[in-house]
């Protein structure tokens, strides 16, 4: 759900050329569709009459699409932390997951895989300097920051209601 709004306000800012948020629209890390095909295999094509967002993940959706409306330049934030995150630990993650849940092969961690970033340090290279030429001040680059900041506090919301719901089953 939650980079589903962040995917769906990046597309409609960068269909409008806006200046800071266009250079970061990096469609190759884009989750959505990966996560989808994981959601599928976990709980079947039925998948989105059967899940509902969290708590959590509805507070994290609406300060997605509150700053793409207000301060679409914060979303830099949520942006970086989530899909340099993912690429950047995703490879570990993919390799934990595979063993702890005994798959044999790729299918249930489609939202690790990035088809489309060949050299994920050459990727990591290019999108910083990226966000180093984008037309922002000190004063931005700082909220931009404190966003971030935020970032991790809704991940961290949802991951500890997940833990909940696992110690619970």
């Amino acid at each position: 759900f939650v980079y589903s709004a962040m995917e769906d306000e990046i597309e409609k800012l960068c269909d409008k050329a806006h200046p800071i948020i266009s250079p970061i629209g990096f469609k190759e890390l884009f989750r959505k569709e990966n996560l989808e095909k994981d959601l599928s295999f976990y709980f079947g094509s039925n998948w989105s009459e059967l899940l509902r967002p969290s708590k959590p993940a509805l507070e994290y959706e609406a300060r997605i699409r509150e700053i793409a409306t207000n301060n679409p330049e914060l979303l830099i934030g949520h942006h970086y932390s989530r899909y340099i995150g993912d690429l950047s630990g995703g490879q570990l993650l993919k390799t934990i997951t595979k063993k702890a849940m005994n798959l044999q092969d790729d299918e249930g961690l489609s939202f690790y895989i990035f088809e489309e970033i060949s050299d994920e340090k050459a990727f990591k290279k290019k999108y910083r300097n990226t966000l180093d030429n984008l037309p922002i001040d000190q004063e931005i680059a700082n909220s931009i920051v404190e966003e971030a900041n935020k970032s991790f506090k809704y991940n961290m919301d949802i991951f500890n209601e997940l833990e909940g719901n696992l110690i619970a089953a």
